[in-house]
């Protein structure tokens, strides 16, 4: 993410890979933020649980609320739902409601939580991010408690529901609401316009239950790389994001730009098709992990500004297995292995064997000390 050096009035939370070494400054009241991300034309959507694109999420999150959201660890956190609990076997949940208004001035209710996890999981939604996620709700069980309280009722016990709920394309929409072109949420700013591939503007919403935002307005752009670092050189907009190592390296010395990262923000890897030729063999899946040099990826794709990945994402999050695969293991494999000695894989003795399949390990895109690879 870049920053030009004039913006002031807003803290923003959009990870990027690049460099680290951010200022802080006191917010001030009013004015417009103006911010650009990576486009995906027509594509673009104000449905916030047809969310993809990071220029999407940034959208929603301006115009909509979450039950629960995960914090700076992944770790659930109150949205709007202050507070839940669930029964011993964690298959029924419940979830007190905040005191929120919608934009048009509706109060937020269980019927509106009910709604949007029905229109999450609608069975002709193929577009609906977390309709996989969310797919043991119990809508049929499912059921309003109290003034605030909404029961959500689960086919088979999961304990990580709360976390489920905080995931990309689960924010809560008004009771009834499906027009995209008319977006009605909870969210500190109002909609006023949107154009899919080019921008949106949404305007304070004065009541929003969290207070205020300290912004008169703020502007989401779609744009190109070129366009993107063109932009933020000139002043044109205050924030950039996903830009390129490369372009942080160019602009270190540039005093119109402060380059801003979030540790362990963003990821590069390689994706293997393990359910098809050849990758469908764990062996061939596990020789592609050890001929990929990680030390120079880091080197060459984030020019050094990342730390090698762990084979599993989410690597220094809470609940992250912090074990490693040892990196004196050899591997070879004969043409006929059956029974033979030399099909084995060394590692140290405190090492538990490495998963079959998977994807390769990932250069987290932030700065921080490099560690050896796997």
């Amino acid at each position: 993410m870049l920053t030009a050096a004039a913006a002031t009035g807003a803290a923003l939370l959009l990870p990027g890979c690049s460099s680290a070494g951010s200022a802080s400054s006191s917010p001030k009241k009013g004015g417009r933020l103006s911010a650009v991300f990576p486009g995906a034309g027509v594509k673009e959507t104000m449905d916030p649980h047809a969310q993809r694109q990071f220029v999407d999420i940034a959208r929603h999150k301006a115009v909509f609320d979450k039950l629960v959201e995960l914090d700076t660890t992944l770790r659930p956190v109150p949205r709007l739902a202050r507070s839940w609990s669930s029964d011993d076997e964690a298959r029924v949940w419940r979830f007190e409601l905040r005191e929120a208004r919608f934009h048009d001035g509706h109060a937020l209710g269980a019927d509106d939580v009910l709604y949007s996890l029905s229109r999450i999981l609608a069975p002709n939604a193929a577009d609906h991010l977390a309709k996989n996620s969310l797919s043991h709700v119990d809508l049929a069980n499912c059921r309003k408690v109290g003034r605030r309280g909404v029961e959500i009722a689960l086919d088979r016990p999961n304990a990580e529901l709360p976390s489920l709920l905080a995931m990309t394309g689960t924010p809560i929409v008004r009771d009834g609401w499906d027009d995209p072109t008319k977006p009605i949420g909870t969210g500190p700013f109002r909609f006023v316009s949107f154009t899919a591939g080019r921008a949106f503007t949404g305007r304070r919403f004065d009541e929003h239950w969290n207070g205020a935002p300290h912004l008169d307005e703020i502007r989401i752009l779609s744009a190109e790389s070129e366009a993107r670092a063109a932009a933020v050189r000139s002043g044109e907009v205050h924030f950039a994001h996903e830009m390129t190592p490369t372009f942080a390296r160019t602009v270190a010395h540039d005093s119109r730009v402060r380059v801003v990262a979030t540790r362990r923000s963003g990821v590069q890897g390689f994706a293997l098709k393990t359910d098809r030729a050849p990758f469908d063999d764990p062996d061939a899946a596990m020789a592609v992990k050890l001929l990929v040099n990680r030390e120079r990826l880091v080197e060459v794709v984030c020019s050094g500004r990342a730390e090698i990945g762990n084979d599993l994402y989410g690597k220094g999050y809470t609940y992250y297995p912090t074990v490693w695969i040892s990196a004196s293991r050899t591997w070879r494999r004969p043409a006929d292995c059956s029974g033979a000695p030399a099909c084995t894989t060394r590692r140290s003795p405190s090492t538990p064997p490495p998963p079959p399949t998977g994807s390769l390990t990932q250069p987290t895109c932030s700065e921080s000390r490099q560690e050896r690879p796997v």
